[in-house]
Protein backbone atom coordinates (compact mmCIF):
# COMPACT_ATOMS: atom_id res chain seq x y z
CA UNK A 1 0.00 0.00 0.00
CA UNK A 2 1.28 3.57 -0.94
CA UNK A 3 0.15 6.97 0.58
CA UNK A 4 -0.14 9.18 -1.97
CA UNK A 5 -1.31 11.98 0.47
CA UNK A 6 -1.45 12.24 4.14
CA UNK A 7 -2.74 14.94 6.32
CA UNK A 8 -5.15 16.41 9.72
CA UNK A 9 -7.73 18.78 8.98
CA UNK A 10 -9.48 21.27 10.82
CA UNK A 11 -12.60 22.55 8.99
CA UNK A 12 -14.84 25.76 9.61
CA UNK A 13 -13.01 26.15 13.00
CA UNK A 14 -14.25 29.21 14.32
CA UNK A 15 -12.39 31.41 16.73
CA UNK A 16 -12.48 35.10 18.16
CA UNK A 17 -9.41 37.06 17.49
CA UNK A 18 -8.31 40.59 17.13
CA UNK A 19 -6.92 41.34 13.51
CA UNK A 20 -7.28 44.16 11.59
CA UNK A 21 -5.68 47.24 10.05
CA UNK A 22 -8.63 49.23 12.52
CA UNK A 23 -7.49 49.79 15.73
CA UNK A 24 -11.25 48.93 17.04
CA UNK A 25 -10.70 45.87 15.13
CA UNK A 26 -7.74 44.84 17.33
CA UNK A 27 -9.36 45.68 20.14
CA UNK A 28 -13.03 44.76 19.94
CA UNK A 29 -11.89 41.74 18.06
CA UNK A 30 -14.06 39.77 15.40
CA UNK A 31 -15.30 35.90 14.51
CA UNK A 32 -12.80 34.23 12.11
CA UNK A 33 -13.19 30.79 10.69
CA UNK A 34 -9.94 29.05 10.06
CA UNK A 35 -9.68 26.14 7.54
CA UNK A 36 -6.27 24.05 8.24
CA UNK A 37 -4.60 21.48 6.31
CA UNK A 38 -1.10 19.80 8.26
CA UNK A 39 0.51 17.32 5.68
CA UNK A 40 2.57 14.56 7.18
CA UNK A 41 3.83 11.10 7.24
CA UNK A 42 1.31 9.37 8.46
CA UNK A 43 2.47 6.26 8.11
CA UNK A 44 3.59 4.87 11.29
CA UNK A 45 0.08 5.94 13.29
CA UNK A 46 -0.86 4.03 10.87
CA UNK A 47 0.78 0.93 11.98
CA UNK A 48 1.06 1.71 15.81
CA UNK A 49 -2.67 3.19 16.26
CA UNK A 50 -0.65 5.84 19.08
CA UNK A 51 -1.05 9.43 19.52
CA UNK A 52 2.39 10.08 19.63
CA UNK A 53 2.95 8.76 16.16
CA UNK A 54 0.18 11.35 15.02
CA UNK A 55 -0.08 15.31 15.11
CA UNK A 56 -2.31 15.79 17.10
CA UNK A 57 -5.29 17.92 15.68
CA UNK A 58 -6.78 19.12 19.18
CA UNK A 59 -3.47 20.11 20.15
CA UNK A 60 -3.56 21.85 16.44
CA UNK A 61 -6.20 23.54 17.38
CA UNK A 62 -5.21 24.63 20.80
CA UNK A 63 -2.57 25.99 18.92
CA UNK A 64 -4.94 28.26 16.43
CA UNK A 65 -6.41 28.93 18.95
CA UNK A 66 -3.52 30.70 21.21
CA UNK A 67 -1.58 31.93 18.32
CA UNK A 68 -4.40 33.77 17.16
CA UNK A 69 -5.10 35.33 20.75
CA UNK A 70 -2.17 38.11 19.75
CA UNK A 71 -3.98 40.76 18.04
CA UNK A 72 -2.11 41.98 14.88
CA UNK A 73 -2.64 43.75 11.92
CA UNK A 74 -3.07 41.94 9.14
CA UNK A 75 -4.64 38.39 8.27
CA UNK A 76 -1.22 37.16 6.12
CA UNK A 77 0.56 37.61 9.29
CA UNK A 78 -1.81 36.04 11.81
CA UNK A 79 -2.33 33.05 9.40
CA UNK A 80 1.93 32.80 8.87
CA UNK A 81 2.46 32.48 12.80
CA UNK A 82 0.28 29.87 12.77
CA UNK A 83 2.15 28.30 10.27
CA UNK A 84 4.94 29.08 12.28
CA UNK A 85 4.11 27.42 15.56
CA UNK A 86 2.81 24.27 14.14
CA UNK A 87 6.16 23.91 11.71
CA UNK A 88 7.89 24.59 15.50
CA UNK A 89 5.31 22.29 17.82
CA UNK A 90 5.14 19.23 15.05
CA UNK A 91 8.62 19.28 13.08
CA UNK A 92 7.09 16.06 11.13
CA UNK A 93 4.54 18.55 8.97
CA UNK A 94 5.60 19.22 5.80
CA UNK A 95 3.12 21.84 4.73
CA UNK A 96 0.52 23.78 6.31
CA UNK A 97 -2.30 25.17 4.13
CA UNK A 98 -4.30 27.48 5.97
CA UNK A 99 -7.11 29.56 5.40
CA UNK A 100 -7.78 32.38 7.51
CA UNK A 101 -11.56 34.02 7.05
CA UNK A 102 -12.60 37.73 8.70
CA UNK A 103 -16.50 37.04 9.36
CA UNK A 104 -18.65 40.44 7.95
CA UNK A 105 -15.55 42.64 7.58
CA UNK A 106 -16.35 46.51 8.45
CA UNK A 107 -16.53 47.20 4.91
CA UNK A 108 -19.03 48.56 2.88
CA UNK A 109 -21.52 46.78 1.26
CA UNK A 110 -22.80 43.29 1.72
CA UNK A 111 -20.03 41.10 2.45
CA UNK A 112 -19.85 37.95 4.39
CA UNK A 113 -16.33 37.25 4.98
CA UNK A 114 -13.08 38.23 3.13
CA UNK A 115 -9.48 36.61 4.04
CA UNK A 116 -6.34 34.84 3.04
CA UNK A 117 -5.20 31.64 1.65
CA UNK A 118 -1.77 30.13 2.47
CA UNK A 119 0.16 27.53 0.96
CA UNK A 120 3.38 26.89 3.18
CA UNK A 121 6.38 24.74 3.69
CA UNK A 122 9.18 24.65 6.24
Amino acid sequence: MTIERAAIELKNFHVYAYIGALEQERTVGNRYCVNLTVEYPLGRSMETDQLSDTINYARVAALVEETLGCSCNLLEHAAGRVAQSIFQTFPQATLVDIELVKENPPMSGQIEAAGVHLVIRP
